[in-house]
This record gives C-alpha cells, sequence and structure tokens, in this order.
C-alpha cells in the first residue's frame, strides 16, 4: 500500500512539472528571458528560471501527498512534521535560487561565503522531533 502512496505522489509532481515546464519555457523565450548554455557547442539560448516550474511541481506533489494522507487515509501514523519542514526548507531555497536568477549571483561560486546563503532556509528543519545536539546545530548552519 506504501508503493502506491510513494507513486501517486511521484507520479503527480512528475505530470505537474511536464505539462508545466514547455509553456513556461515558451513564454520565457518570448519574454527575453534566456541565458547561454554553456554546455553545449554553439552555446544556444536555454529558458532562465525553468527551476521554479520544478519547484511548483514538488509543491504539487507534496500536497497530493498531503491530500492522500488527510483525506484518503494513506500512511496513516506519518508524521507530518518533517514533511513540512522538508517542504519549506527546500522552497526556501528555491525562492534563494530564484532571487539568483533575478538579480544575478552568477558568480556566487567564486565567492567563499556561498555555503553560508541557505543558512535561513535550513532553519525549518530544526523544529523537527529528531534530537540534535548542539554541535549538530552549529555544523548545519555553517553549511558543513
Amino acid at each position: 500500500m506504501e508503493y502506491v502512496f510513494f507513486a501517486l505522489v511521484l507520479l503527480s509532481g512528475f505530470i505537474a512539472t511536464s505539462m508545466g515546464l514547455p509553456p513556461f519555457i515558451r513564454r520565457m523565450h518570448l519574454r527575453g528571458i534566456i541565458g547561454k548554455d554553456i554546455n553545449k557547442i554553439g552555446n544556444p539560448p536555454v529558458a532562465e528560471m525553468g527551476g521554479t516550474i520544478v519547484l511548483l511541481g514538488f509543491i504539487f506533489s507534496v500536497m497530493a501527498g498531503l491530500f492522500l494522507h488527510t483525506y484518503l487515509g494513506f500512511l496513516p501514523n506519518l508524521d507530518l512534521l518533517p514533511v513540512l519542514a522538508a517542504m519549506l526548507t527546500i522552497v526556501l531555497v528555491g525562492l534563494l535560487g530564484i532571487i539568483d536568477d533575478l538579480i544575478g549571483w552568477k558568480k556566487a561560486s567564486d565567492n567563499t561565503n556561498t555555503h553560508s546563503f541557505p543558512f535561513l532556509p535550513r532553519s525549518p528543519l530544526w523544529c523537527c522531533r529528531k534530537p540534535l545536539g548542539v554541535w549538530d546545530l552549529i555544523y548545519h548552519s555553517l553549511g558543513w
């Protein structure tokens, strides 16, 4: 039964992403929000901010999982706090990626302090019931 739950959740996210990505890419090309693909010969133009649709697909799949759990009774012993904390963390990191695309922290990999950017997005994971020591919190806060 658990496999059906996970298959439905993964399938819903895949369908949402695959249906939303092609129109989004076309719209980004029409609006001129494009960049160069540096991994291909000739550097063809590619749409920027495609991760936004992937993030929305992830959110849709988590919402589908919450619906299946709440209304259809799948995985009745599921603890929702870690699921929601992980979802909020991933959404905040995705928001950081959107800000990166808009503002342009393109040279962020050259900066030695980029590992500290996801400090705040990681904070929802601290509310989980898994006991963490002080050193674990410091370790994860610094991005190591």
